[in-house]
């Protein structure tokens, strides 16, 4: 099983690191965990909002699948 850790912050670009999975077409295969990367104080519904958009991006959270 591939391990992939995938970096957001909330912007755009982590969206796009997304997609690129998704047309590697390495979710099937892989147990991903969400990392939320916050430099300002009270982006933390920016990094949920960005957590929900992955995951419904990537078809769904599946088992092994972590939010950090």
């Amino acid at each position: 099983m591939i391990k992939i850790l995938l970096c957001t912050d909330g912007s755009p670009t982590a969206l796009k690191a997304a997609r690129l999975l998704v047309s590697m077409q390495l979710v099937e295969q892989a147990e991903i965990t969400l990392l939320g990367v916050n430099e300002e104080k009270g982006t933390a519904a920016s990094i949920t909002s960005s957590f929900e958009q992955i995951e419904a991006l990537l078809g769904g959270a599946r088992p092994g699948w972590q939010r950090m």
